[in-house]
């Protein structure tokens, strides 16, 4: 069985979320025997967009205000994480995973983290289907893809619910290392003035620190029964901490820009 180190960041700022992913990143290419997993949740809200999106078409800037806006190292569109989101990370290394099923093909893996997230919003009351296949033509046009939200349409192995996502993911690989990462909207899409958001909601209450706790016990579960991980809840070493400040550092320094590491490739 695969051990899966457990981090968990509960209200931390959008800078320190965006580095803290890059670093899971960047710990999955140094270390690949090892699976890293993260939740967390925002405190502030902010808005982070797909790496090849332009930065001028995804948001309203007249209508940001002091909403930090970030540049994720992942693909996919813009998207509001405010303090009632519950979001992931899963980072590894398909060289350290032998013939482990996330070592397969981009679908794969996510078909299998969908799985996971699928057993995990079960658990907290909540039915849900993973999408078979992509629903929203106009999602292939350029057009749609730098103007439309995230949750204006949905990707394959992403989550419904009664009809309407609740969980949105983003992949980027660099070499062997993968990085997934996604937000899970149990409560609803909140609203952001800088962002079109047809379906989102007011008055949403953020994450009480109980419920937190008890969300990671079950996502821990539902990863260790899909993906065969031993998760264990793990503190930031001091190695680990120092990579992941100058991670948050560089989002910080470049928050709009393509912060790179090698060449790479992403969903």
């Amino acid at each position: 069985m695969i051990k899966a180190h457990l981090y968990t960041d509960y209200a931390t700022d959008p800078f320190f979320n965006m580095g803290a992913d890059e670093a899971l990143l960047q710990q999955a290419m140094a270390t690949h025997e090892i699976v890293y997993l993260r939740l967390y949740t925002w405190s502030p809200g902010g808005i982070t967009f797909g790496y090849h999106q332009n930065a001028e078409k995804v948001v309203d800037y007249s209508l940001l205000g002091d909403t930090p806006l970030i540049r994720r190292i992942t693909g996919g569109r813009a998207l509001y994480h405010d303090p009632s989101e519950l979001t992931y990370a899963i980072a590894y290394n398909r060289e350290g995973i032998g013939s482990h099923a996330l070592a397969e093909s981009v679908s794969n893996s996510s078909r299998l983290i969908g799985q996971a997230l699928s057993l995990f919003v079960s658990q907290i009351g909540r039915k849900s289907s993973l999408v078979k296949k992509s629903i929203g033509a106009d999602s292939v046009k350029s057009s749609f893809f730098h103007t439309n939200p995230c949750f204006a349409s949905s990707a394959r192995y992403e989550l419904l619910s009664e009809g309407i996502k609740i969980a949105a993911s983003a992949q980027k690989r660099v070499g062997e290392a993968v990085l997934q990462h996604g937000s899970i909207k149990i409560f609803g899409l909140a609203k952001h003035p800088a962002l079109d958001l047809s379906d989102s909601v007011d008055g949403l209450q953020p994450i009480a620190l109980e419920g937190f706790k008890e969300y990671v016990g079950l996502l821990a579960r539902a990863f260790e029964e899909v993906l065969g991980l031993e998760c264990v809840d793990c503190d930031r070493t001091e190695v680990e901490n120092q990579l992941l400040e100058g991670s948050i550092e560089q989002v910080k320094k470049n928050s709009l820009g393509q912060r790179q590491m090698i060449k790479q490739t992403d969903r």
